[in-house]
């Protein structure tokens, strides 16, 4: 009897839909300017000054956070929470080589995404960039 059961549990498991990833951010989300950039564009914007006119701009996608004077890389190390997605980052201020981590929580806000530090400090809502 075992033995029959097998081939219908592989074609069970076989046709079951795969888990979705819950830790992974799907796309970009930024604002309208950090939106206009590259992914590229952003993370050297943060290491080497302004790529774009806008003094300030948010970028996020799935490797971390950009913005006109920062960047937050994010770790593969990632927890759903009830409180939405913690993530822990390496994030380092524009001209400076001093890396401070920070956990942070990635929270769903309608469409789009809160990015809130330790500290109480939120960034977003970031919506989601156009193909």
């Amino acid at each position: 009897m075992a033995i029959r059961l097998l081939p219908f549990l592989a074609l069970l498991l076989a046709v079951a839909p795969a888990a979705a990833d819950t830790t992974a951010i799907e796309g970009r989300y930024g604002d309208a300017e950090g939106c206009a950039l590259t992914a590229e564009g952003a993370a050297e914007g943060a290491e080497g000054g302004a790529v774009t006119g806008a003094d300030f701009f948010f970028l996020m996608d799935d490797e971390g956070i950009s913005t006109a004077v920062s960047y937050c890389a994010f770790s593969p190390e990632r927890r759903m929470r009830a409180n939405g997605l913690e993530i822990l980052a390496q994030c380092h201020e524009e001209g400076e080589e001093e890396v401070t981590p920070f956990t942070l929580t990635l929270r769903r806000e309608g469409e789009g995404y809160l990015v809130a530090f330790p500290d109480g400090m939120t960034w977003g809502p970031l919506m989601r960039c156009a193909p």
